[in-house]
């Protein structure tokens, strides 16, 4: 189908990397686009920039509070993304949109909040490294260690020595 070709066409790697910017299709568009910045009105394609960038807001703020909370990455980050997206396009059905806008701006979000959510992962795993945290807490193991053993050798001298042994 359409969307699968359009989604072939660009690496996720790049996308989101850039500011999200709309541009006008074709001669006449891009006229009336010139004339509506010349006079100061709100075009078509001012419209959707301006949706573009309002979704865009909304998805990065939900990647940072994701990203705040420092857990690992969930498969289930990615779906509510393109959820919010879908939403905010049916909730403004008055600016007509078509398919390679939709595919675009996903693959804006998506690739940026990829990166974001790819860090969050490593950060994670860093931190929760079963070695790191072993190692990070091994002065106080063999301190606890120590302590226990001169502890235990000392209460076997003090019953060795008790007149009840005897």
């Amino acid at each position: 189908t359409c969307w699968k070709s359009l989604l072939n066409q660009k690496s996720l790697d790049n996308c989101g990397e850039q500011p999200f910017k709309y541009t006008a299709e074709g001669y006449i568009n891009r006229f009336k686009h010139k004339l509506s910045k010349i006079f100061s009105v709100q075009d078509h394609i001012m419209a959707i920039q301006k949706l573009s960038e309002d979704i865009i807001f909304v998805c990065t703020h939900f990647v940072s509070e994701k990203v705040k909370r420092k857990l690992n990455y969930s498969d289930t980050y990615i779906e509510e993304i393109l959820r919010l997206i879908d939403e905010t396009l049916q909730n403004n059905q008055d600016i007509k949109t078509d398919i390679e806008f939709e595919v675009s701006l996903k693959q804006h979000i998506c690739g940026f909040a990829a990166r974001e959510f790819q860090k969050m992962h490593e950060d994670f795993i860093q931190t929760n490294d079963p070695y790191r945290c072993l190692e990070k807490t091994r002065k106080s193991f063999v301190m606890i260690s120590k302590m226990c053993s001169i502890n235990e050798t000392s209460v076997r001298r003090r019953q060795k020595n008790s007149p009840t042994n005897a």
